[in-house]
């Protein structure tokens, strides 16, 4: 676990470029939570000296933390960030884990969480494992609908997504009671079951800023959002915005960069725009969704489930 952090921390780093000397310290509200009481983390950088810094990130993700042992995405926007910390700023990012929303902790006793911003930072606590959480499910063509419904009512799971197509029936569900990472396994042993996964998906739920300049560099033209859904089968909307009119191109690559499929080529006006994404040729696998409007570039990894 350790060495995957490292790896992690790695990749972000390589990306996050800090001019200065930053103090950065991590830690929770209080070192041990009761059953399914939400954890509270929190990071904060500050600067002590006498000269400013600053901290550079291609994401807004320029602060975030690592789970011990549990498998999750950031939720990051795509704008390029620079923070400005002058003498005396202090900067605080604060994450609130639901133990229901994220099916945390998976496991019974000392717990540790990594923070990741101008450098790596770690502190423990100590809580019970939940038993319960979200879990994305897609059953075979083989599998009515009847069964679906019965497996579900017996794991004490309730519907938040539903489709069904000739492929399948894909559901997400919330379920009590049960361990979900003990439940994606089972399910992913069963030849009926196409996946089973649990969506993660960690985002700082509140922001508190002391006298620090937000600075995008350079000034954003356009932002990409995440598109959805995501997983997806085939099909995907993927969101995007101009601050003015520009030639705007859509390739979808696959991860040795060869494009995959051209989705938009075309000059647009400023505004919201959406691009569908049919992944029906396509094999299941991650792919890089890349947007390039005039000279600038943004791209996010989205996930082809058949």
């Amino acid at each position: 676990m350790k060495l995957m952090i490292r790896t992690i921390a790695a990749f972000l780093l390589a990306a996050l470029s800090c001019y200065g000397q930053p103090k950065m310290t991590l830690w929770t509200s209080k070192p041990s939570y009761s059953y399914g009481e939400t954890i509270e983390v929190r990071l904060r950088v500050s600067n002590n000296g006498d000269s400013s810094f600053s901290i550079f990130s291609p994401t807004t993700c320029v602060a975030w933390i690592a789970l011990d042992n549990v498998v999750f995405t950031m939720g990051c926007g795509q704008m390029e960030v620079n923070l400005v910390f002058n003498p005396g700023d202090s900067r605080t990012w604060v994450w609130e884990i639901e133990p229901a929303r994220y099916a945390y902790p998976t496991y019974s006793g000392r717990h540790t969480v990594y923070g990741i911003c101008s450098g790596i930072d770690s502190t423990t606590f100590d809580a019970p494992a939940y038993r319960g959480g979200p879990l994305s499910i897609k059953f075979s063509g083989a599998v009515s609908q009847s069964m679906v419904d019965s497996i579900r009512s017996t794991l004490n799971a309730t519907v938040t997504w539903h489709y069904a197509d000739t492929s399948g029936i894909w559901e997400n569900w919330q379920v009590a009671g049960f361990p979900v990472d003990s439940l994606a396994s089972a399910f992913s042993s069963d030849e009926q079951v196409k996946f089973a996964t649990i969506p993660r998906q960690i985002s700082p739920d509140s922001l508190l800023v002391t006298a620090i300049p937000i600075v995008s560099s350079p000034v954003a033209d356009f932002r990409l959002y995440p598109n959805y859904p995501n997983p997806f089968n085939p099909t995907t909307i993927v969101p995007y915005e101009l601050a003015r009119s520009a030639d705007v191109s859509l390739d979808i690559l696959d991860l040795l960069g060869r494009k995959v499929a051209s989705i938009v080529h075309d000059e647009q006006q400023s505004g919201e725009h959406t691009a569908l994404v049919d992944g029906s040729r396509l094999a299941s696998g991650i792919y890089i969704c890349r947007l390039l409007v005039g000279t600038r570039v943004a791209t996010m990894k989205i996930l082809l489930l058949k």
